[in-house]
């Protein structure tokens, strides 16, 4: 159930960037980036406000290949990895999408991996010296759960379709991946993820490890369709790869870890078959909306409210 007003739609588009941008902003200050001090990174919204605060997913391997997608490139070695993170000399501020947080790096605190031994020497090498540091998604999320002036790291490098298995139904994907990539990869297959919504920018590995929930009653939050995954740990175990039948409650545990486990950094998912859906727009008055409430939540798939400041309806 969705209404806006004009004047209230012309002053949110006012406070964030359009939706082809991204909405994690990113700047960078150094003679580098002099040219180009504010760049903007894959963001996300979703009417699924959990924050995508603590990025990063995982795969482990189905049994069954059907589709491969991307390609194979050389491996640098763990020395090569080691020596890229300690050549950052950039500091960095990251804003959220709608602007209320932001954190400011010290040079070589902020990271982009773009291979996943890359990543796995940047954490293993933050566990050896006792640096902390934390994964992030698009900064969609409007509180800072995923901040840390510490040390950070975001996968938006990472983001391959690993693989769409039609006879399993799922999808595996490196957790940088964004929920619009992954549906069109879904898409000439005839599948679509079970939960969504109109905006589809966030990164899986956020998606999902927040809990991000949707507008359905009856559908069960995102972590819920996690059928595997691999974590890069801080630990002697480095990465361990998790499925339900080999690490039980650990793995469910993991699964909606918020990153504070690990760097999630691959995850198969569930899919289902695609559909249509008809929306549905009308106005009530907030007794009205309160009153059907139940009525609507069983009689729709999706329900949303969106309130008009300033008037008695939604």
């Amino acid at each position: 159930v969705t209404m806006m007003s004009s004047a209230v739609a012309a002053r949110k588009a006012a406070t964030r960037l359009p939706f082809s941008k991204q909405w994690l902003s990113i700047r960078h200050s150094s003679a580098r980036a002099a040219s180009a001090s504010l760049t903007t990174v894959e963001g996300d919204d979703s009417h699924m406000h959990n924050g995508w605060a603590a990025s990063l997913l995982a795969i482990a391997a189905a049994t069954t290949v059907t589709t491969v997608i991307g390609t194979t490139t050389a491996t640098p070695t763990l020395a090569e990895a080691r020596e890229d993170i300690e050549e950052e000399e950039e500091s960095t501020r990251i804003l959220n999408w709608s602007g209320t947080h932001h954190v400011d790096l010290a040079p070589g605190t902020y990271h982009e991996p773009e291979t996943q031994l890359e990543l796995e020497a940047l954490v293993a090498d933050a566990y050896r010296k006792g640096q902390h540091i934390r994964p992030v998604g698009s900064a969609l999320s409007p509180n800072g759960l995923a901040f840390d002036s510490r040390g950070m790291v975001c996968l938006s490098n990472l983001d391959k379709i690993v693989e769409i298995n039609k006879d399993e139904m799922t999808v595996t994907v490196q957790a940088g991946a964004r929920v619009s990539q992954v549906l069109d990869a879904l898409r000439p297959h005839g599948l679509t993820l079970p939960n969504l919504a109109s905006i589809a920018e966030q990164q899986i590995g956020g998606f999902v490890s927040v809990g991000a929930h949707g507008t359905g009653a009856l559908i069960p939050p995102c972590d819920e369709f996690v059928t595997a995954l691999t974590i890069v740990t801080p630990s002697e175990n480095g990465v361990v790869k998790m499925t339900e039948a080999t690490h039980g409650q650990l793995f469910r545990l993991a699964r909606l870890g918020l990153g504070g486990l690990g760097i999630l950094s691959e995850v198969t998912l569930k899919v289902i078959p695609a559909h249509r859906l008809v929306e549905q727009t009308s106005v009530l008055s907030r007794s009205e909306a309160k009153k059907q409430l139940p009525t609507l939540l069983k009689r729709h798939k999706h329900i949303r409210y969106m309130w008009v400041p300033y008037e008695d309806c939604a």
